[in-house]
C-alpha cells in the first residue's frame, strides 16, 4: 500500500527530489552483499511490525477479556487480499505452538531466523 500511496503523490516526489540528495561520492560496495543484507533487514522489520501489531491486539484482548486467538488472526490474514504473506504461516505456527507467547520474536523458530 505504501508504494501505491507514494506513487500517487508525484508532485511531492518531484519536490523532494530537488531537496533530498543522495551521496555525491560513489561508495564502493559489494552489491550482492548489500541486496542480501537488505532482504534480511526487510524480513526482520516485517517480523517486528507483526510482533508489535499482535502485541497490541493481545494487550487489548487481555484488558477486555476477549480471548482473541492470535493464531487464528494470522490464519484469517493469510486469506486477505492486501496483507497475504508467506510469513503469516510462520506466525500462525508460532502462535499455535504457544498461545501465551508474550512476543512473536521470542518464538524459537522466528528468533532463529532473526
Amino acid at each position: 500500500l505504501d508504494a501505491r500511496y507514494i506513487s500517487a503523490r508525484k508532485d511531492e516526489r518531484v519536490r523532494a527530489s530537488t531537496i533530498l540528495k543522495g551521496p555525491e561520492v560513489e561508495v564502493p560496495v559489494n552489491k550482492a552483499q548489500l541486496v542480501d543484507d537488505l532482504k534480511h533487514a526487510l524480513y526482520a522489520s516485517k517480523v517486528c511490525s507483526y510482533a508489535q501489531g499482535l502485541g497490541i491486539i493481545k494487550g487489548c484482548s487481555d484488558d477486555m477479556n476477549w480471548d482473541v486467538n492470535l493464531s487464528e488472526c494470522a490464519r484469517l490474514w493469510k486469506g486477505g487480499c492486501i496483507i497475504r504473506a508467506a510469513l503469516l504461516q510462520k506466525i500462525q505456527d508460532a502462535l499455535a505452538r504457544d498461545s501465551k507467547l508474550p512476543n512473536l520474536i521470542l518464538d524459537p523458530v522466528i528468533a532463529g531466523e532473526l
